[in-house]
């Protein structure tokens, strides 16, 4: 049986940058380092507050294991060329870098896999964690009439900040409580002068 680390670095080795191309990168769609982690707070139709967390609990050969990401759930991801790619048995795209406006991709997830469409690279959204300008917002498709992921909100260098997931109660919209993204935590403290 090969181990998942052999097919991690074998993964590795298909989405490595150059040395130069990774210095010179735009800011990551889903940063991923060791300890970050998301916390999204949402308050259901009830009046309920509902959390979800999400955290890199693991790295192997340039791969990161998240738990809990929104579109995917449990799993492998890495950078490419400006994307975030996870493994499912094959490298796939969950984060397209280089989508313009009107692109859409699917991405295999579970329990139903979800076409995301690019509609805007100027979003602006404000979230207990603190407000976010020029921010991708992406629209969502499931097979499920009543249920799955409906819209998301990507700010480059700290991850997703807001999702809209649908439930048979209703439509949840979970906003960015808190983080700590390679060491900076959000919402960042005030300096006061």
């Amino acid at each position: 049986m090969i181990r998942i680390t052999t097919l991690l670095a074998a993964a590795a080795a298909v989405v490595a940058l150059p040395a130069s191309a990774a210095a010179q990168a735009p800011p990551q769609l889903q940063p991923l380092h060791a300890g970050d982690y998301w916390i999204y707070q949402a308050q259901s139709i009830s009046g309920e507050t509902q959390q979800h967390v999400v955290r890199v609990t693991d790295v192997a050969g340039g791969w990161y294991r998240v738990d809990g990401h929104p579109i995917v759930g449990d799993a492998w991801m890495a950078h490419t060329a400006g994307s975030v790619v996870y493994f499912a048995g094959a490298v796939l795209v969950v984060l397209d870098g280089s989508a313009t406006v009107g692109s859409s991709w699917t991405c295999a997830a579970s329990p139903y896999d979800v076409t995301l469409t690019l509609l805007s690279t100027s979003a602006a959204v404000s979230t207990p964690a603190g407000g976010f300008a020029n921010a991708l917002f992406y629209g969502a498709v499931t097979a499920a009439a009543d249920a799955g992921l409906t819209s998301l909100v990507v700010a480059p260098g700290v991850g997703i900040v807001k999702y809209t997931t649908l439930t048979t109660a209703g439509a949840l919209t979970y906003r960015l409580l808190r983080a700590r993204v390679d060491g900076v935590d959000y919402p960042r403290p005030q300096v006061s002068r």
